[in-house]
């Protein structure tokens, strides 16, 4: 693994971390009867997640709460009505406010993702419920300072109070749950992107173990321009001597050789034909991002 030295070294004072929680919510019509009936039924279900939050002590904001009349994400309207009522209702009983941060990750954000949706198993059985695709994305937490698992935990509860509506929270191979780790306003240390690599590289199939195989696809999409759930056994093969001998040990001294982020970035870089340039391979279309290097 790579040797410290005088190389800048991360601790748990100063990490950082976000998550994104996504879900499938299916309501039956009497699951919101108490709502006001001011905003269309597919966000329903968002306006009672944030108003358990809010409920909890849990600071977060609607960014896609819409307005019926203009369906505009923020009604600038100060005498809209329907915005109003919904407002009412949400912050009855809260203990924080829920006016939108205009910090980045400072509160909790419930939203939606349209990246994620039923299967068609799972279709078949709605019935006419609605359905609501949902995604919760956490604050910037402080590993060390913070009480995150106790707000998690609220979190987690105040989505329960869905099913005590009688709603049926579904995860599927769409839906996942993301940890996004950083070092506070810096660059996580170059060692320590370089710890990760070659630690990750190394247990490539213990991780494989806990993904669904739908993950497991390696290359998937070079056809269309991406490189979709690809393992970094398949950048290191892309990179690989002529020999084709190489083994996880001469892929870890690859990345020890790495001398700044724009030669990790590198080792992710993907051949899609001879017609398109090389293209960044990491992000979400890999089972490592190391995009904010």
């Amino acid at each position: 693994m790579s040797q410290g030295g005088q190389v800048a070294q991360c601790t748990n004072s100063q990490m950082t971390f976000g998550i994104e929680l996504e879900l499938l919510v299916v309501s039956p019509a009497s699951a919101f009867k108490d709502l006001p009936r001011v905003i269309g039924p597919d966000n329903y279900a968002f306006a009672v997640v944030h108003r358990e939050l809010l409920r909890r002590g849990v600071p977060s904001q609607w960014r896609e709460l819409k307005c019926p009349c203009c369906q505009c994400n923020q009604c600038t309207e100060t005498d809209c009505e329907p915005i109003k009522c919904i407002e009412a209702w949400v912050n009855e009983g809260s203990k924080v406010s829920c006016v939108p941060s205009e910090t980045a990750f400072a509160v909790w954000d419930v939203g939606t993702d349209s990246s994620i949706d039923l299967t068609k198993a799972e279709l078949k059985d709605q019935h006419g419920w609605q359905k609501t695709k949902m995604e919760l994305s956490s604050r910037k937490f402080s590993l060390a300072e913070d009480d995150w698992e106790q707000e998690i935990a609220s979190v987690l509860d105040a989505v329960d109070e869905l099913r005590k509506r009688g709603c049926i929270l579904l995860t599927n191979e769409d839906t996942g749950l993301h940890v996004h780790v950083g070092y506070d306003e810096k660059n996580v240390p170059l060692t320590t992107c370089k710890n990760i690599f070659q630690v990750m590289t190394c247990l490539e199939r213990c991780l494989d173990q806990i993904h669904t195989t739908s993950r497991l696809e390696p290359g998937h999409g070079l056809e269309t321009g991406g490189h979709y759930n690809a393992p970094l056994s398949f950048f290191h093969r892309l990179h690989a001597s002529a020999t084709l001998h190489e083994n996880v040990f001469d892929w870890c001294a690859s990345v020890e050789s790495c001398e700044s982020y724009k030669a990790i970035d590198g080792l992710f870089k993907v051949p899609v034909d001879k017609i398109r340039p090389w293209r960044r391979g990491c992000g979400h279309t890999s089972t490592v991002n190391f995009e904010n290097t």
